[in-house]
Parts: C-alpha cells; sequence; structure tokens
C-alpha cells in the first residue's frame, strides 16, 4: 500500500465541510431511490464511505465482477492504492474543485441535489486497468451541514471511451441545474450553467439504448408509441451531429449528460 497516494487524497478530504464525529441530527437519503436515478452505462459496482471513520460502510459484491477483489478487501484505502498513477494527481484535483463547487457554488441544502462525475483508472487484480466512470452524491450530513456518508457508483465504461477527459461534471439533480465537462483548470468562481442539448424524454431514450433495449422495448418502457420513439431517435442523431446511436452514446457519457 503506497501511504503517501492515500494521504494525498485524504488531505483533500479533510477539508472543513468533511465531517470529524458528530451524529446528531443526521439528514438522510434513500440509497435505493439514488441507484434507481444514477445512471450506468455498463457494469458497476456501489460503495458508502463514512468519512468521519474514514471506512466503508458498504460494498456491493459486483466489485469482485469488476475488479476482482471480494467486497470486504475493498477498503478505502485500496480504492486509492488501485487508480493509476497518471490520474491520481487529477483525482486530488476533481475531489478539490468538488469541494470547493460545495463550499462556493451551492448552499449545503443542495448536497444532496448534486451527482459529482469524472473519469479515471482503476487496477484490476491481474494488474490490468478498468476504464470507470466515477459518480458520487452526498447521503448524510450532521446538523452542521458536514458531509458525513457519500454513495459512489463506478461503472465500467471500457466498452465505450477509452480517453479521459480531464474533466469533472457537476450534474443537478431534482431540478437543479448542471456544470458540465469542466476543465482540470477551471476556476469554480467562473462557472457558468451548462445548455442543455437533449430534452428530459430524449436522454431517457439514450439511457435506454445504451442498456441494450430496441425500439419496441422503449416504446413499452415508456408508455409511448414506436413512432414517437423512431422520431425522438431521429432528432437526438440531429441534434448531436452524429451518425448513429453508438456514438450519441459516448459523446453523452464523456460530456456527463447520463
Amino acid at each position: 500500500m503506497n501511504n503517501s497516494k492515500s494521504n494525498q487524497i485524504l488531505e483533500v478530504w479533510d477539508k472543513s465541510i468533511i465531517t470529524k464525529p458528530n451524529f446528531n441530527d443526521l439528514k438522510k437519503l434513500d440509497i435505493d431511490d439514488l441507484i434507481a436515478s444514477i445512471f450506468c452505462p455498463g457494469p458497476f459496482y456501489w460503495y458508502i464511505i463514512d468519512f468521519s471513520q474514514r471506512k466503508m460502510d458498504f460494498v456491493h459484491p459486483n466489485v469482485k465482477s469488476i475488479l476482482g477483489i471480494m467486497p470486504e478487501a475493498f477498503t478505502l484505502e485500496y480504492l486509492i492504492d488501485i487508480v493509476h498513477e497518471e490520474d491520481l494527481k487529477y483525482m486530488s484535483t476533481y475531489e478539490d474543485m468538488v469541494i470547493k463547487f460545495m463550499t462556493e457554488k451551492i448552499t449545503p441544502e443542495d448536497y444532496f441535489n448534486y451527482k459529482m462525475s469524472y473519469k479515471l483508472r482503476a487496477r484490476h487484480v491481474d494488474g490490468t486497468y478498468k476504464y470507470i466512470l466515477h459518480q458520487a452524491i452526498t447521503l448524510t450530513t450532521d446538523r452542521d451541514n458536514r458531509v458525513l456518508q457519500v454513495l459512489g457508483i463506478h461503472c465500467d465504461i471500457g466498452h465505450i471511451s477509452t480517453t479521459l477527459e480531464r474533466e469533472v461534471s457537476f450534474i443537478g439533480i431534482n431540478g437543479r441545474p448542471s456544470f458540465l465537462g469542466i476543465s482540470v483548470d477551471k476556476n469554480i468562481e467562473n462557472l457558468t450553467t451548462s445548455q442543455t442539448l437533449f430534452t428530459k424524454r430524449e436522454i431517457e431514450i439514450i439511457q435506454n439504448v445504451s442498456e441494450g433495449s430496441s425500439t419496441k422495448e422503449i416504446a413499452k418502457n415508456l408508455h409511448i408509441s414506436i413512432g414517437t420513439v423512431q422520431t425522438h431517435r431521429k432528432n437526438i442523431l440531429k441534434k448531436s451531429n452524429r451518425k448513429n446511436m453508438a456514438e450519441v452514446i459516448t459523446m453523452a457519457v464523456k460530456k456527463g449528460l447520463i
């Protein structure tokens, strides 16, 4: 275990919004609802970090099929250690940007209404690296609005993209505005709301296509006609200036649109 690697990230997490033990008056979100609302365009596992204890509260069994490690061995230190060396310094920057975004751009009440997203490479036990879409959202805070628990989701996107844009996205949920594809050298103070390329229904179509659903299945899932699905698909291709839906999905994942 490379302790210097762990310390590099932990120093970022030790900033003001990361809590020390104080479990009074917790604010909580429903995990099942969150998992259902967070889009993952491939195999994924999820975990819960308890920042007050610097430990994992839970790790989903899928981590074994994706990274080859048993859930009980997937500690916070292990998570940091398997990040590719080239990506680690960017991870520190991403996490610093997340903290600045939360402290400077939104109110504590909105901690629960933003999903943070960026990409990195994580090492499998066989020594190969997986391209991972990392997504995280605050689960609980204490009475002083400091973060207690965070839900993290790691999705294997190697089948979609093997490039790493050095960007982080702040994706608004429950009607909040999004800030997408923010470069690591961007000043958080100067962020502007990202324009939405697709409608909510078009995003649903893209998500369904990425999950392998046929036009007929999408129509059934969304309770609309096959003709309506086909019209949406045509509009999506036109708006995105892409040749096919595979290219649309790749673009959407890279930009944090889904």
